[in-house]
């Protein structure tokens, strides 16, 4: 017989992807992936969400059950190359570094915002792609 230990007493942690949606929601359309190039009509819908700034938690964790440290990779994708740069810099970075110290994020205390990664144009074998990636982490608190 398993003898599991209750959870009852232990909150959920957050959905940090959704909390850096709402963050960064005011430089552009936050999504947690790529959006579809056409919608379901075949009308272009990618384009017409620019800048488009996808947020992805790639890993992190809890080392002592308080904090969650959160890996966030950011991809900003504009209509110009100059155009990804601006959101990336003026925006996303700016804003980082504004929560360095701290944010309160729907209801949830982030301790700590850090670049980890400074921005980059990733090279493709398209010319034409103008996606400035970031990665960057957020220390959340567990909520009481």
């Amino acid at each position: 017989m398993n003898e599991f230990p209750p959870l009852d007493h232990i909150p959920a942690w957050p959905d940090v992807e959704d909390l850096m949606c709402t963050y960064l929601d005011r430089f552009g359309h936050t999504c947690t992936e790529i959006p579809p190039a056409e919608d379901e009509f075949g009308a272009p819908l990618f384009e017409s969400l620019l800048p488009v700034i996808v947020i992805e938690r790639s890993g992190g964790g809890t080392p002592n059950g308080a904090i969650d440290v959160a890996m966030i990779h950011i991809s900003v994708t504009n209509s110009t190359r100059s155009g990804s740069w601006a959101v990336m810099n003026g925006g996303v970075r700016r804003a980082v570094a504004a929560a360095e110290n701290g944010a309160v994020i729907d209801g949830y205390t982030v301790v700590g915002m850090s670049e980890e990664v400074g921005p980059q144009m990733i090279p493709g074998l398209n010319p034409d792609t103008r996606t400035v990636q970031l990665a960057f982490q957020v220390v959340v608190q567990r909520p009481r």
